[in-house]
């Protein structure tokens, strides 16, 4: 008979049913890992989707709460938000929102929305272990900075590109405004030469080369608190002034001679070559294709509109002078303009026809032309070239809107509006929100 020493000794040398051992030992261990892991990833669904819903809630919220709403409506909007946006933790677990709460955000006041949830879920594997559900707590903070309109006088339209060129030894004096719609890096560009820049202000939805920056801070170093230069990058809310106007209608042959030195409104087919002294009629001019030149003369006018068809372009250079001012508030309206597109073409002296499709076009001014452009000038798809050394803007209030704007060699560009308040909107007040928490 076997003794039971003799039994344990055996069960001590056999190897059989190891395996099943290990496996009893482990079991726990891998169905709780697996189990723990079915819940994270259900926690972590749950958690997401539920802090999206107050994300949303939250950016609802500020923007709300940014336009002045009536009172509670940007409570309102949070809540709707809220509720649209948590579908997919609908029906696994209760979850509610605490009321969305207003708090101060940096050095601002009332400038945030804060909206927070909980949820209490019964996960599929810990709530074998526990009666006690798992509660998950999302917080969301979603601030609102808002832009105040500006005006400008230098407004570029392409949305590409560096759109503003400075070169050489450029003498900008325009404290009435600049603005690039533009998102490229470096969307105002000064380089070379010495010269001096003074835009007054600056907004681009880019950024601005470092030697732009250079004159900027050169300016400022000098200038009182109250003309400081602000260059506000990654802007938002540009507009087009002059956007939806459109050029006014005519038919008639314009007329221009030497003897005596008299121009009359009217079409000039295939461009105008001014071969002496001129004075312009007050009226409206078409120039329909060709160019508008003027080398060696003195050009003036009061009350005029040049407008550009057919790819036409202005070419005024060499010992040239050009003295004009734009159409006044009742010429536009005896024009046929009236309300919004009335005060656009107010001021008008230059404009390229709106209804021009090609973007290559450069208008120039250049060699030693002095110029003292009193108005508006418009070249939605054309390019404004001011090179060699003229001086353009004297004591008028000078505007160019242009596709873009181009000014180089020892040009001078100075403008008056911003003691006359006759610079146009820029930029639109407009509001940014973002999530801050």
């Amino acid at each position: 008979m076997i003794s039971v020493r003799q039994t344990a000794r055996k069960l001590r040398q056999s190897n059989k049913g190891n395996a099943m051992m290990i496996l009893a030992l482990g079991l726990p261990a891998l169905v709780g890992g697996a189990g723990y892991g079915l819940d994270m990833a259900q926690w972590y669904m749950w958690k997401r989707e539920l802090q999206y819903a107050v994300d949303q809630a939250a950016v609802a919220g500020a923007y709300s709460l940014s336009y002045k709403g009536a009172a509670g409506d940007w409570a309102t909007r949070a809540e709707q938000e809220y509720d649209a946006n948590r579908s997919v933790t609908t029906g696994y677990a209760s979850a509610s929102t605490s009321n969305p709460t207003i708090a101060n955000y940096g050095a601002f006041t009332q400038n945030s929305v804060i909206v927070t949830a909980t949820m209490s879920v019964k996960l599929p594997f810990s709530s074998i272990l526990s009666n006690s559900p798992t509660v998950i707590n999302v917080r969301s903070q979603a601030k609102f900075d808002r832009t105040p309109a500006a005006t400008g006088c230098l407004i570029a339209l392409k949305t590409t590109g560096t759109v503003i060129t400075l070169n050489g030894n450029v003498s900008l004096n325009a404290p009435c405004g600049m603005a690039a719609p533009s998102a490229d890096g470096i969307s105002i560009n000064k380089s070379g030469g010495s010269g001096s820049v003074n835009p007054g202000w600056v907004y681009t939805a880019g950024g601005v080369s470092d030697k732009f920056q250079e004159k900027v801070d050169a300016y400022n170093a000098t200038a009182s608190t109250a003309d400081q230069i602000e260059v506000n990058t990654g802007s938002t809310g540009f507009v087009n002034p002059f956007d939806g106007v459109t050029a006014p209608t005519v038919t008639s042959p314009a007329t221009e001679n030497c003897a005596p030195t008299m121009a009359q409104p009217g079409v000039f087919s295939g461009g105008l070559d001014v071969s002496c002294d001129m004075h312009f009629a007050p009226g409206v001019y078409v120039i329909d294709g060709g160019s508008f030149k003027n080398n060696n003369s003195t050009i003036t006018g009061t009350d005029v509109l040049f407008v550009l068809k057919n790819n036409a372009t202005i070419d005024f250079g060499g010992n040239s002078t050009s003295n004009f001012s734009g159409l006044t508030a009742t010429s536009a309206s005896a024009l046929g303009y009236s309300g919004t597109q009335k005060d656009q073409m107010t001021g008008m002296v230059f404009m390229e026809d709106p209804a021009t499709t090609t973007t290559n076009n450069t208008h120039k001014w250049r060699g030693n032309s002095g110029s003292n452009i009193d108005g508006r000038m418009y070249f939605p798809k054309g390019t404004v070239d001011i090179a060699g050394t003229p001086s353009t803007g004297g004591g008028g209030c000078t505007i160019i809107v242009a596709y873009t704007i181009e000014i180089s060699g020892d040009a001078e560009m100075s403008s008056g509006c911003e003691s006359s308040g006759k610079a146009v909107q820029a930029v639109q007040e407009n509001t940014r929100v973002r999530l801050v928490i």
